[in-house]
């Protein structure tokens, strides 16, 4: 897992500039005279490669091989781009290919693509005279049965949720992540098996069994007079499924960043320094973002309004192992929203999150662990070194508990958004991995479930994992018992003590007058945590006068459909608006300064 597998010291990694946003640049040295670039995936496949990314980058620059990530127009950090269709995206790979070779003076490069990532690394590989190589992992051969497949991924995501399919977003989309509408109709053109597909070039294609397309490429590939080599995709499903509990596939890792030296070893080298790390602006159309590196391997975006009218400044922390765009890019989204409003923001990701290195000598599982408020703190250090002294935490889930626990620990956060928390206070006895798989699915959540004649259609067909679902009620019904029985056992039992633990935190918040909002989806089991805490009625909010709870009807825990993403925009707002209140007069700060300046009369 991302979680257990053994860390290796990260190399350098620094932002660099491209049309669409700013890229992420990894060096060790010195260099051969060929580097690489990496095109990801898309969708959810995206968010769980990201660290699959970072780890092979890492691995292949520590070896000499500058490595370069970026994102396309229109996805992640790049989706206010301009994006006409599939030659977009394939123009941003050339782009990322020629600020490559510029950046660390270059003579070669091969590409590297994952998924949809591997069809456009082909496309841009055949306008170009400089490829050294290209390694294709699980490409999309045929685009109309690439849309076919999501299609019915985006109905498994949906009903994984607990979302109607009435709540996807028009057009190609899974999980809330939209995919441009000129890049799905232009995708329904590709057939690589009957592409033009240039000059012969090397190819390592990495290849899953299950997909005999794949294998009929590779065959048509050689047809042609392309030297392939071919590799099996162990572990593909269990690496791209779910970014929170994703396997890392180290042995594919392997045979990539192998194939990609044997190649280049014949090349010279370079004695060329490393990059210098040094922070990267982009105009995104709703204010200024620059992408920096800071503290012991963390990367984070700042977006700016182009005029800044809010004293505050909105911290946006990983769930799970989502990276910093969030969930179907609910914090990028929101992060635009809040620089069109005057308000700025920063989005990072936290040690061993999506593009963060591990922190040195620290255990690699790292949600719900101290080391993430050691980085909660260091972002705030590092805001507070450019003159921000208003902050204010958005998390959920693992991102709502740390949001929490920062908000108590540091009185410079002055409010707190706390979305679906499944844990308030962390139970030293309860072991993480256990806890993310159980998931956060309410018992009320589980009886309206088995409920609907669809899952009964699905048990008679054998397609529910019914010890999955007795280990989830099981463990939902032991934390339930424990609880009520609570008052009846007194101090000696371990509910009470973390109900006084959560009880001091708030007391801590409420102590300072910061903002502490709760948001929880309806049937989201993090209510049954906030009724835990606070009782049945959520009465014992009440004790604590800066504190509040909103409940959003149908939405699930990821809070992905548009009415909750409005939602959450709407309780940061009052965030911000309630410590704008208590903290003074509105101020400004022009993008790019480094303190407050008071707007004069």
């Amino acid at each position: 897992m991302f979680r257990t597998a053994a860390i290796p010291s990260p190399p350098a990694m620094s932002p660099v500039a491209l049309a669409g946003g700013a890229a992420r640049l990894h060096q060790g040295g010195p260099f051969a005279r060929c580097g690489v670039v990496i095109c990801s995936p898309w969708g959810i496949e995206e968010l769980a490669a990201r660290k699959v990314m970072f780890r092979l980058a890492n691995k292949l620059a520590a070896a000499g091989l500058p490595t370069l990530r970026f994102d396309y127009p229109g996805t992640a950090d790049a989706i206010g781009a301009p994006v006409v269709g599939v030659r977009s995206w394939v123009a941003s790979v050339d782009d990322a290919a020629d600020r490559l070779k510029a950046t660390c003076g270059l003579d070669r490069i091969m590409l590297v693509g994952l998924g949809i990532g591997a069809t456009m690394a082909l496309l841009a590989s055949a306008r170009r005279d400089d490829v050294e190589g290209l390694i294709l992992a699980a490409p999309v051969v045929s685009g109309r049965r690439y849309l076919r497949e999501t299609a019915l991924g985006a109905s498994a995501v949906e009903e994984g949720l607990g979302l109607h399919a009435a709540q996807r977003p028009e057009g190609v989309s899974i999980g809330g992540i939209v995919m441009p509408s000129g890049v799905a109709a232009d995708l329904k053109a590709i057939d690589l098996v009957r592409a033009d597909l240039g000059h012969c070039k090397p190819v390592l294609l990495v290849h899953r069994p299950s997909h005999p397309q794949e294998t009929e490429f590779a065959d048509h590939l050689e047809s042609q007079g392309w030297p392939v080599e071919r590799a099996v995709f162990d572990g593909y499903q269990a690496a791209m499924d779910n970014p929170t509990i994703s396997v890392m596939p180290e042995g594919v890792i392997d045979t990539i960043s192998g194939w990609a030296l044997g190649m280049a070893e014949a090349l010279p080298l370079l004695q060329t320094k490393p990059v210098p790390t040094t922070p990267v602006l982009v105009d995104s159309g709703h204010g200024v973002e620059e992408a920096l590196c800071f503290g012991e391997g963390l990367f984070g975006i700042v977006t700016q309004p182009a005029i800044r009218t809010a004293t505050p400044i909105v911290v946006f922390l990983n769930s799970g192992y989502d990276h910093h765009a969030g969930w179907a890019y609910q914090w990028v989204r929101t992060a635009q929203t809040l620089a069109e409003e005057g308000v700025g923001s920063l989005r990072f990701d936290m040690a061993n999150i999506g593009d963060s290195g591990p922190r040195p000598g620290a255990a690699a599982q790292v949600l719900y662990s101290t080391g993430q408020q050691q980085d909660i703190a260091t972002a705030i250090d590092m805001l507070a070194d450019r003159g921000e002294h208003t902050i204010i935490v958005v998390g959920r889930c693992s991102g709502a508990f740390a949001a929490l626990h920062a908000a108590a620990r540091d009185d410079r956060i002055k409010g707190a958004v706390v979305i679906n928390p499944l844990r308030l206070v962390w139970d030293q006895d309860e072991d993480v991995e256990v806890a993310i798989r159980v998931g956060p699915r309410s018992i009320a959540d589980y009886r309206q479930r088995a409920l609907s004649g669809k899952t009964l259609r699905r048990l008679l067909a054998g397609e529910i994992d019914i010890p999955g679902v007795a280990r989830g009620l099981g463990t939902q019904f032991i934390r339930r018992i424990t609880q009520r029985l609570a008052p009846l056992v007194g101090s000696l039992s371990k509910s009470t003590r973390l109900r006084r633990e959560c009880a001091a935190m708030m007391g801590e918040i409420s102590g300072r007058g910061a903002a502490l909002h709760f948001v929880c989806s309806e049937r989201d089991a993090s209510l049954e945590q906030v009724a835990f805490q606070f009782g049945g009625d959520f009465g014992g909010l009440g004790r604590y006068p800066d504190a509040s709870l909103t409940t959003v009807p149908d939405a699930d825990h990821n809070m992905t459909p548009q009415h909750a993403h409005d939602a959450v925009l709407e309780v940061i707002r009052d965030s911000i608006h309630r410590v704008e209140a208590a903290t003074g007069p509105d101020t400004v700060f022009p993008a790019g300064s480094s303190g407050p300046q008071r707007l004069r009369a």
